[in-house]
């Protein structure tokens, strides 16, 4: 067994990092590519719920929220089956691992004081994989939330975590990585590992352009084992001239490691292992491995203890024999696929204790689903559905109201209503009505390229003024020439239609919008409750009593009136728009 850490203490994602310890199907790299790897049989929680975990990490502010840690196992040293299915031993001496390692992480810190933590496995792999997930946070002796790495980047730390590593391997006859019987002799950093193991699963190689620190662990692992057995060196090139060639160079720092340096990288890729001729490290005996450990966490909770309490905090050093024979950590009896009775003969390696337990628990938690599911049966059932029935056309209307309503430029998206006779104007630019915005326009632009021209007599009250744009008859303004053609199409039935005034001037833009798209459209109403809206040199206006009037491009108003015959209930014998010269009211 060995333990590892990731590289990842951050995440964008609020299901991260529970999600990967988790779910049934994860996107991982695999080469050079990504692809969807399915995890049969599924993780198994351990220890912690995840919307906890998961709360703890998303309320912290801090820009490194979380570690995650791995216990890896070869798959000599736990039986997978067995231990999915409730194997007693197995279950046990991965209790104590959890137990210890999280003694370990928070020495010298109080039960109280520790953050929610999250424990899963993955045994998809046939091995076992252990995944500890710990927010990157502490209580201090006055109760604040403190910053916390279990981890730190100090040569203190590696020697701790080391020690545990040795002090379990020797407890329960696991593999260690340094008693030379293991075929890993060269090893890369964690997240390089993880790269490395998904690419030997699918039978892939890495691109040495697009990812060079993977491919040079790979080649190097490659050549160091046909060198063992005397093959053929599978590159063909020693492994220095394949280093060379993409730019990195060897620094040996001792004879069980090295760094590969590139000049555009800052971060060296340092490889840890014995030389392929060597003897390999020899690993220290039990007793030293017990007295490391014991060492190096009195170190570490007085370092704690100072930190957080101000030396305050005075807990007693755990009693490691006893947590590996009676760990105080609880996981669950079995993998919750193989709770219930999956076959008429139960597993040979599941005691009849477990057996009792594993169907208890099956028969609870099917009870549970039936009596949850008949309470919010009754209860949906005393619910009155008629407040629901006029939902859907209650919130068309509230939509076509304020939604539809929000036109290129609008103040405040509101709708439109003529002001009450003898109100006083609100002040602010903003607020000003359509008339007295196209007068400040006007004013604006004279004596400008595309100005408005008024005539000598000024505009009428409510007029709508166009800019900047030539009328058939050659003339600017908002006035038509004497020639301009007028359309009037009688809307007398519009009262009736059932539409409410903010439905009508949604369906005015939207028919405005569909004719011209990309045009920026006006709309305005007069204290006479004249509605009018002008795209695209077309203006038409929508009189009280229904009348709709159109100024303008005879052809735009015409595309424009039959854009709004779309939308608008117009009785089939006055769809046609009828052309007049009278000059339209103002």
């Amino acid at each position: 067994m060995l333990i590892g850490w990731s590289k990842h203490q951050s995440s964008e994602s609020l299901r991260q990092p529970a999600s990967y310890l988790l779910d049934p199907e994860v996107r991982k790299p695999v080469g050079s590519a990504e692809v969807v790897e399915r995890r049969v049989p599924v993780p198994e929680l351990l220890v912690g719920h995840p919307a906890v975990f998961q709360s703890a990490v998303f309320a912290l502010r801090f820009k490194r929220k979380y570690r995650v840690t791995t216990l890896s196992f070869h798959c000599e040293d736990i039986d997978v089956h067995a231990f999915n299915e409730g194997n007693e031993a197995a279950r046990r001496q991965v209790s104590a691992a959890i137990n210890l390692f999280l003694e370990v992480a928070f020495a010298g810190i109080p039960e109280p004081s520790r953050p929610p933590v999250l424990v899963g496995t993955h045994t998809h792999l046939d091995r076992l994989e252990i995944n500890i997930a710990t927010p990157r946070f502490v209580r201090n002796s006055g109760g604040s939330v403190r910053s916390f790495n279990p981890h730190p980047p100090k040569r203190g730390s590696w020697f701790l975590w080391d020690a545990l590593r040795d002090v379990l391997n020797f407890n329960f006859g696991w593999r260690s990585p340094n008693d030379g019987t293991s075929a890993q002799k060269l090893r890369g950093p964690d997240w390089v590992e993880k790269r490395l193991a998904a690419a030997e699963r699918h039978g892939t190689t890495f691109d040495p352009a697009k990812d060079p620190k993977p491919f040079l662990l790979q080649a190097a692992r490659l050549i160091a084992a046909h060198h063992a057995v005397d093959a053929p060196n599978p590159y063909g090139k020693p492994f220095p001239e394949i280093v060379a060639e993409l730019g990195f160079r060897i620094e040996h720092r001792n004879r069980f490691s090295m760094r590969l340096v590139h000049p555009d990288d800052p971060h060296p890729l340092l490889v840890r292992g014995r030389h392929p001729l060597s003897h390999g490290d020899i690993a220290p005996d039990p007793a030293e491995a017990l007295e490391s450990l014991q060492r190096y966490w009195t170190r570490r909770a007085q370092q704690n203890s100072k930190r957080f309490s101000q030396g305050t905090w005075s807990e007693p050093q755990p009693d490691w024999a006893s947590r590996l024979e009676a760990p105080e950590v609880r996981i669950p009896p079995c993998h919750p696929d193989f709770a219930g009775p999956s076959s008429a003969v139960p597993s040979a390696g599941m005691p009849l204790r477990v057996k009792l337990q594993v169907y208890l628990s099956a028969m609870a938690k099917a009870l549970g689903v039936m009596m949850a599911e008949a309470r919010i049966l009754q209860y949906l059932s005393a619910v009155p559905v008629a407040p629901f029935n006029s939902l859907a056309n209650r919130l068309e209307k509230l939509n076509a109201e304020y939604d539809q309503t929000r036109l290129d430029g609008g103040p405040d998206g509101r709708t439109v209503r003529p002001a009450p006779p003898g109100s006083r104007p609100r002040r602010g630019r903003s607020e000003l009505g359509a008339d007295q915005r196209a007068s400040f326009r006007d004013r604006a632009d004279q004596g400008r390229d595309g100005a408005a021209d008024r005539k000598p007599g000024g505009a009428a009250p409510g007029a709508f003024r166009f800019r900047g744009h030539e009328h058939p008859a050659g003339k600017r303004g908002g006035e038509p020439a004497a020639d301009a053609v007028i359309h009037r199409v009688d809307l007398s039935d519009l009262g009736t239609s059932g539409l409410s005034r903010g439905r009508l001037i949604g369906l005015i833009v939207r028919a405005a919008r569909g004719a011209f798209p990309g045009k920026p459209a006006a709309l305005a109403m007069d204290q006479d409750g004249r509605l009018k809206i002008r795209i695209a040199d077309a203006m038409i206006q929508i009189c009280s009593d229904g009348t709709v009037k159109g100024v303008g491009d005879p052809e735009r108003v015409g595309a424009l009136v039959d854009a709004l015959a779309e939308y608008i209930p117009i009785r089939s014998g006055e769809a046609t728009a009828q052309v007049s010269t009278d000059q339209p009211g103002p």
